[in-house]
């Protein structure tokens, strides 16, 4: 009796050395001065202004990361609302992870496919081309770099992705208008 109650109390702390999976996208809108708010994610996660900016600029900084699956594609819903109209930056990334010891961050690779946005005009969100994305990159390029991908095991729909991490993500300047919502709808996996 005692061996199953042991398992049982190991499985949950087993976890907390695990990698997240969340999906993440942030909006930057501090350039436009534009403040950001009513936020909502599908499935699970969260959404907030950054916590770690100037205090006149962290109103015009959102994170919404919700909660994924390990190499499978789940739906992800991401909203936000603008309270000004103007131009903001979104970028597509991976979460913030750090190990225990580690003094940089480890990345956590993501997938996103098939993104699409309500309330404001993207381009390109099925990632068959380049088309409308700046990635981020290093120069020599390196393993960790933003990338469009072809794998056919990491695609949900055509037969392009795109694969990010929190330090290598995508970006894509959007406009906004005051007090009409954003939705953003995709597809998006953690790899395992």
């Amino acid at each position: 009796m005692k061996r199953p109650l042991l398992a049982l109390l190991l499985i949950p702390v087993a976890g907390l050395f695990a990698q997240p999976a969340q999906a993440r996208i942030d909006i930057d809108a501090t350039r436009s001065k534009i403040p950001l708010t009513n936020f909502a994610t599908k499935p699970g996660g969260y959404g907030a202004n950054a916590s770690w900016l100037k205090p006149d600029q962290k109103p015009c900084y959102a994170v919404l990361q919700a909660d994924v699956t390990n190499n499978q594609f789940v739906p992800v819903e991401l909203k936000f609302t603008p309270l000004g109209t103007g131009t903001v930056t979104l970028q597509v990334k991976g979460p913030y992870y750090k190990k225990e010891g580690d003094t940089k961050n480890t990345p956590v690779f993501v997938f996103w496919d098939k993104l699409e946005v309500e309330g404001a005009v993207l381009k390109n969100g099925d990632f068959e081309t380049a088309e409308g994305w700046i990635l981020q990159t290093n120069v020599p390029a390196t393993p960790e770099d933003a990338q469009f991908s072809k794998d056919a095991a990491r695609v949900k729909s055509g037969k392009g992705s795109l694969r990010v991490c929190h330090d290598r993500a995508a970006f894509q300047m959007v406009d906004v208008k005051s007090n009409v919502q954003v939705t953003l709808r995709g597809w998006a996996q953690v790899q395992k």
